[in-house]
């Protein structure tokens, strides 16, 4: 079996996760709680695949709670990207150098220009926690951790990836950087 449908077999959602073994897997901060509530659908908190979430205002800013909202956000474009095939908003989520946020973008793009779909693996994310690192490497990084349920996913025309993927949970973390007056994520993974 391939490493990346080892990759894509074994983990959340088989075009999230694609990229994240692309990166090192430095060890996040341990996270605090945050005063969120504790379960949303990232596509039931945001517009279905006929319509592009947009940015809510909450996860505007650069505070832990804007990083809570980010994270979901990201999870509710990352659901239209793979009921569409409409990957950009989930490119723009994330900077150059997040290898996981191209690579899954890119992947969702080449099933669908293959004439392919993904239906199903909406996420849902709870348990999110945030923690501002003081001493590090990047000072300015918003490391979020969160507990992301994927419901069950048929891919078909991709070739390599096709199948069906039950549905799973797993825990994961972000690490996010203010560009400008919001976040974008510079990498993430599974934990």
């Amino acid at each position: 079996m391939s490493f990346v449908r080892r990759v894509a077999l074994t983990s959340l959602a088989p075009l999230l996760l694609l990229g994240a073994c692309a990166e090192d897997k430095p060890d996040p901060p341990a996270a605090e709680p945050t005063s969120s509530p504790p379960s949303v659908t990232a596509s039931a908190a945001e517009p279905s695949a006929s319509a592009e979430p947009t940015l809510p205002p909450e996860a505007e800013g650069t505070g832990p709670e804007a990083a809570e909202a980010f994270v979901r956000h990201y999870f509710a474009v990352a659901n239209y990207a793979q009921a569409s095939g409409d990957a950009r908003g989930l490119r723009s989520l994330g900077t150059d150098k997040c290898i996981a946020c191209q690579r899954s973008a890119q992947a969702v793009e080449d099933i669908y220009k293959r004439g392919g779909q993904v239906v199903g693996g909406d996420a849902t994310v709870d348990d999110v926690r945030v923690t501002n690192p003081q001493n590090g490497s990047r000072p300015q990084s918003t490391w979020v951790e969160a507990t992301v349920t994927n419901a069950e996913q048929t891919v078909s025309g991709s070739g390599k990836l096709d199948g069906t993927y039950p549905a799973a949970t797993v825990r994961m973390y972000f690490e996010l950087i203010p560009v400008g007056d919001r976040f974008r994520v510079t990498q993430w993974g599974q934990k």
